[in-house]
């Protein structure tokens, strides 16, 4: 029998290595790879369709589906000690890796040492930093920059 195609659909799944038409003889067996590879959270859903010459018309519809889930970033850090003026919260700063467009993320200041961005995708790349904040509202100069790939 010979494999003629499988034809992928779905935009989060790929089938990487595999090559057509391929003959299969009596007692061996064609092994596919189908990878799912989703950025972001939610249901995804494709199909594989296998057409061979083992009579006419010889076709098989496999359905497949998955679910990607959303990354999320934790950051932390260490208040500032020793300072004239006290620290009422902390806005924390986020841009594509490489990219001088920071954005502030957090909605209002907090005053936590720890925030959780859950707004991220995968196979990004995000840096970050933090500034404290005064009770008249100036910032200071920002934290030091920390940079991470989702993977």
């Amino acid at each position: 029998m010979t494999v003629v195609s499988a034809t992928l659909t779905g935009a989060d799944f790929s089938m990487p290595g595999a090559t057509f038409p391929v003959t299969i003889d009596p007692g061996q067996f064609v092994e596919l790879n189908i990878e799912f590879e989703k950025t972001s959270a939610g249901a995804s859903t494709g199909q594989l369709v296998i057409t061979s010459n083992a009579y006419v018309g010889a076709m098989k519809t496999i359905s497949l589906s998955g679910t990607g889930i959303q990354h999320q970033v934790e950051l932390n850090w260490f208040a500032p000690a020793n300072l004239d003026i006290p620290v009422v919260g902390y806005n924390i700063y986020r841009a594509l890796g490489g990219s001088a467009d920071f954005e502030r993320i957090n909605p209002s200041p907090t005053t936590e040492t720890t925030f959780t961005d859950a707004t991220v995708n995968g196979k990004r790349i995000y840096d970050y930093f933090v500034r404290s904040m005064d009770e008249t509202g100036m910032e200071s100069f920002p934290s030091n920059l920390i940079s991470l790939t989702i993977p």
